[in-house]
């Protein structure tokens, strides 16, 4: 047993014997088990870190070129793997539909600045579903089933959204694949989760005025921010983020940091050149 200096007696020649230290061990065990006490007791939780999407395959942000009209983005399965096993769940994108592309460029900058700074990005999600009141995005074969795009352990991937065929090579759809050499549908195709859907009044189904076309959106409808005056319009934008979603030790939801996706256009004109698509799921 360790006795303190000023504690102990001398022996008869007036001598104090020597301190009997205990073993390292047990010293550091002793400190490691004051160091738990003192975290427990004062209530510092776990702390759960997400890391957000960094890398795109394609950003559209153009009216007129068809052929680039997709979103594309790498998923950093491997960074939250190993950094938040168990609470990283996936990928969910959101989305809001606007008829003033003026009017998107103004938000999507107060959106990126709020995003950006490091004082306010900690709540950027809150922002972008409360202030902006961006939709969650869903596919006709996930329609209710969060995360829209699920974790898995392995490489990064790529994630695609396609709201129209692209020269019938590519169809529209919600998809990942493995990394391809150069385009990011060039890779093998590891899962098809059908045609993006839309949410309205916290609803998606599938049916067709939960699609995305421009014959399909209204000003009353609550994902869409409508600038273009009365009746209907002939082309609009979709604007797209991404967050990585996860959870914590009592099942509340965490996002990360926003990833700006870019927008995609809406034309009457494509809408009518494509007839609408036969979906499998």
């Amino acid at each position: 047993m360790y006795v303190l200096p000023f504690l102990q007696k001398k022996n008869e020649a007036g001598v104090c014997p020597p301190v009997l230290r205990p073993p390292r061990t047990v010293r550091l065990q002793a400190v490691a088990l004051l160091v738990c006490l003192l975290f427990c007791a004062c209530g510092i939780d776990n702390y759960i870190y997400l890391y957000r999407v960094e890398t795109y395959f394609n950003k559209p942000n153009s009216s007129n070129d068809f052929a680039r009209n997709y979103c594309a983005f790498q998923t950093p399965d491997t960074e939250n793997n190993n950094s938040a096993p168990g609470y990283f769940r996936g990928f969910e994108i959101y989305y809001r539909i606007y008829t003033s592309l003026s009017v998107l460029e103004s938000e999507i900058y107060a959106i990126n600045s709020y995003n950006e700074d490091d004082s306010t990005r900690a709540m950027a999600f809150s922002y972008l579903t409360g202030t902006y009141r961006y939709k969650r995005l869903a596919a006709s074969g996930r329609l209710t089933d969060m995360p829209l795009i699920p974790a898995w352990g392995g490489p990064d991937r790529a994630a695609v959204v396609r709201i129209y065929h692209s020269d019938g090579s590519y169809r529209a759809g919600v998809r990942v694949y493995g990394i391809g050499p150069v385009f990011p549908e060039d890779g093998t195709l590891l899962a098809d989760y059908g045609l993006p859907r839309r949410t309205v009044g916290g609803i998606t189904r599938n049916t067709r005025d939960y699609e995305f076309h421009t014959a399909e959106i209204s000003s009353g409808d609550d994902d869409v921010s409508w600038t273009a005056g009365t009746g209907t319009v002939d082309e609009c934008y979709v604007q797209f983020y991404a967050v990585t979603y996860g959870y914590d030790d009592t099942f509340t939801n965490i996002y990360s940091e926003l990833f700006d996706l870019g927008y995609i256009t809406l034309n009457r004109d494509w809408d009518r050149d494509q007839s609408r698509s036969t979906d499998p799921h």
